[in-house]
């Protein structure tokens, strides 16, 4: 459920892509300026939210690629790439990014 902005009928409520990125946006400062806070947030044992928290959190990383690969213009590779950058940081966290920037590139007749 996502409220209008403005007192205008006419106007649609956000999309998707701009609910998640000002609710992400909205718990990553969240993090960054309590960040004792969000750690007991987190831990079940110490917070009732902790468990929506993680849900909501997964079903943004779930969801967020495929609105961008929606709103860009991209095809599946886009989410695919995105999944799997993800996989790859979770297997190995301390995995530095390549030095030539690595970009994935768009697969021949990709749309």
């Amino acid at each position: 459920m996502r409220p209008r902005i403005g007192a205008s009928v006419e106007h649609a409520p956000p999309s998707q892509l701009v609910t998640l990125w000002a609710l992400l946006f909205a718990l990553s400062n969240f993090a960054r300026y309590w960040p004792e806070i969000w750690v007991r947030a987190l831990d079940p044992d110490e917070s009732k939210v902790a468990v929506t928290l993680e849900h909501g959190l997964e079903v943004a990383l779930a969801k967020v690629p495929r609105l961008l690969e929606g709103a860009l213009g991209g095809g599946p590779w886009l989410a695919r790439r995105v999944r799997e950058r993800v996989g790859e940081r979770e297997a190995d966290p301390d995995a530095q990014p390549a030095e030539d920037g690595e970009s994935p590139e768009r697969p021949a007749g990709a749309s």
